[in-house]
C-alpha cells in the first residue's frame, strides 16, 4: 500500500516512503513492506505504528521487530508487524464407564495363586440410581483476539452421546447416566439396557460360571454340578439341576427336576416347584410342589404338595408348616420316611402350654371355690350385724371379707383370660384346606413316621385313603373329606 496515496489504509508521512499493509485471512497476523523514496531516507517506528493504528491494527504490535526494522532499514522486506492471540479451544469431552464394557469370561486367580473357574462375573448388577457412565468435560477454553483487537471465541469441545437403551435416566445436567431400576447391565455396541431378568442362553457351567443377580434368572439349559445360581427374585430353569445350589429371593421353578447328589440345595423365600427332587435339600417359606420327592431333606413353611402321575413322597425327612399331601407316602420296602408338621401355632404344645392350660384350669377351680366361701362368710357376717348393734369388730370383718372377695373375683377374671389365650384356636382362614394334616390319597405305608407338633407316631400298618391329624394330644387317622382335596 502506497502511503502517498489517499485511502483508508495509508497516510502521508514526513519521509515520503510508501508502506504496504497486508493482513492474513484469519486476521491473526499483519505484515508491512516499506518502499523508500529515491533519497533512501529512513522511516521511524513511530511512523509505522501510527500508520498501523490509522488502519485499525491495534493489538499484538511487534514493537521490537518494528524498531529493528527501522534501525537497519530493511526496506522492501516483508515484516510481521502485529500478531493476534489465537483462542485456546476446549478439548473434547470423553465418556467414563462405571462398568466393564467387555467381558473375557476368563477365570481369575485367587490370592493364594489358585484359579477360580466358577465365579467369572458375567453378571453386572446395578441398583436403582447407580451411575452407569458419566461425561468428563475438559476445562473451558480461552478466547483469543485478532490484530484489530476483536475477540475471537474459542471452539467448544464435542460432547459424546450416552449409549441408548431402556431403564436408564440422564441427569438434569446431562452429564451422568443412571439406572432407573434394579437389574443387570446389557451393553452391546453403544446400546445399554438395564434388565430385570438375566437369561443364561444355555447351561450354567464352566462357560458361564456362577450366576448372582438382583432380579429374575432364567436358565434355558441345565445347572450342572458344583455351580450356583442366586437371584433376588425368581429362578426359572428350563432343563434340570444336578448337585448345585439355587437361592431365590422369591420362587424356584425347575421344569424337569433335580438330583442333588446328596449335596444340592434349593432355598426360596416363597415356593419351590419341580417335576421331581431326589437326594436334595430344600428350604422354602411357601409350598413345595412336585410329582416325586425321593430321599430328600425338605422344609416348607406352608405345604408339601405331591401332585401328578406318581404323587410320591418316599425316604428322607419332610417338614411342612401346615400340610403334607400325596398319593403315596413311604414304600412297601419300608424305606425310612419321616414326615412332620411343625408351625408356630403347634409350638405352644411343645413349649408345655398344654400342661400350663391344665394348671390354669385347676387354679380357676380353686379361685372359684374361694370366692364361694367368701360369699357365704359375707352373708353370715351381715346377718349378725343387727344383733351386734354395730360392733366395730363385725364391721371390720365385713370390710375384710368384701376386699378378699374383690381380690378373688379379679384373680378369676385374670385366669379366665389366660385360659382363653391358650385355648384360642389357630387362625387358618388363609389356608382353609391346610389344617395340620398328613394326607395319603392312595396309601401311607407302615414304617412311616408321622410327627405333628410334639406328638410322633410310627405306623404299624398300611393306611389307604387316610388323613392323619392331631386331636387331644394324639395323632389319629380319619377319612379324607372333600374339603381336604387340594386342587390347583
Amino acid at each position: 500500500m502506497d502511503r502517498n496515496k489517499a485511502g483508508t489504509n495509508g497516510r502521508q508521512t514526513q519521509s515520503k516512503a510508501s508502506i504496504n499493509l497486508k493482513v492474513s485471512a484469519d486476521k491473526m497476523a499483519a505484515f508491512i513492506t516499506v518502499t523508500p523514496d529515491a533519497d533512501n531516507k529512513s522511516i521511524s517506528s513511530d511512523e509505522i505504528i501510527a500508520f498501523l493504528k490509522e488502519n485499525s491494527i491495534v493489538f499484538g504490535l511487534c514493537s521490537g521487530s518494528i524498531e529493528d526494522f527501522c534501525a537497519n532499514k530493511k526496506f522492501n522486506v516483508e515484516l510481521l508487524c502485529a500478531r493476534g492471540m489465537p483462542p485456546v479451544d476446549q478439548e473434547d469431552a470423553h465418556m467414563e464407564y462405571m462398568f466393564k464394557t467387555s467381558h473375557s469370561a476368563l477365570p481369575t486367580e485367587r490370592e493364594d495363586g489358585t484359579v477360580d473357574f466358577r465365579n467369572l462375573g458375567i453378571v453386572q448388577n446395578v441398583s436403582k440410581g447407580d451411575v452407569l457412565c458419566r461425561i468428563i468435560t475438559a476445562p473451558e477454553g480461552k478466547d483469543g483476539k485478532d490484530v484489530y483487537g476483536t475477540p475471537v471465541k474459542y471452539k467448544e469441545g464435542r460432547i459424546p452421546n450416552f449409549p441408548t437403551g431402556s431403564n436408564t435416566v440422564i441427569s438434569d445436567d446431562k452429564l451422568t447416566l443412571s439406572a432407573a431400576i434394579d437389574g443387570c447391565i446389557d451393553y452391546k455396541k453403544d446400546i445399554l439396557n438395564i434388565n430385570d431378568t438375566f437369561t443364561v442362553r444355555g447351561d450354567v457351567d464352566s462357560a458361564s460360571g456362577n450366576i448372582d443377580f438382583l432380579g429374575t434368572v432364567i436358565v434355558q439349559g441345565d445347572v450342572l454340578e458344583g455351580f450356583s445360581v442366586k437371584a433376588g427374585r425368581d429362578i426359572i430353569v428350563r432343563g434340570m439341576v444336578e448337585g448345585a445350589m439355587l437361592d431365590a429371593g422369591e420362587s424356584i421353578t425347575i421344569s424337569n427336576g433335580m438330583n442333588g447328589m446328596g449335596k444340592g440345595l434349593l432355598k426360596a423365600k416363597e415356593n419351590v416347584t419341580g417335576k421331581y427332587f431326589e437326594n436334595t435339600r430344600i428350604e422354602c417359606g411357601g409350598n413345595i410342589n412336585a410329582d416325586v420327592i425321593m430321599n430328600c431333606i425338605v422344609h416348607s413353611g406352608n405345604a408339601i404338595i405331591l401332585k401328578g402321575r406318581h404323587a410320591l413322597l418316599v425316604g428322607g425327612k419332610s417338614v411342612a408348616g401346615k400340610c403334607i399331601y400325596a398319593n403315596t407316602i413311604g414304600s412297601n420296602s419300608n424305606v425310612k420316611t419321616d414326615i412332620s408338621i411343625q408351625s408356630d401355632v403347634l409350638k405352644q404344645f411343645s413349649d408345655g402350654s398344654e400342661d400350663q392350660l391344665k394348671e390354669l384350669k385347676r387354679d380357676l377351680t380353686q379361685a372359684t371355690n374361694d370366692a364361694n366361701v367368701l360369699d357365704k362368710q359375707l352373708i353370715k357376717a351381715k346377718s349378725i350385724l343387727p344383733a351386734s348393734k354395730g360392733n366395730p369388730k363385725i364391721l371390720l370383718l365385713i370390710k375384710s371379707i368384701i376386699k378378699n372377695k374383690a381380690d378373688a373375683d379379679a384373680r378369676i377374671k385374670t385366669i379366665k383370660k389366660q385360659i382363653e389365650q391358650l385355648d384360642k384356636p389357630a387362625d387358618n382362614n388363609d389356608y382353609s384346606y391346610l389344617n395340620f394334616n398328613v394326607i395319603g390319597n392312595r396309601i401311607i405305608y407302615r414304617g412311616t413316621k408321622i410327627t405333628i407338633g410334639p406328638i410322633a407316631e410310627s405306623l404299624a400298618d398300611d393306611y389307604s385313603n387316610t388323613k392323619f391329624y392331631m386331636e387331644k394330644g394324639h395323632i389319629i387317622p380319619g377319612q379324607i373329606l372333600p374339603s381336604d382335596k387340594i386342587s390347583y
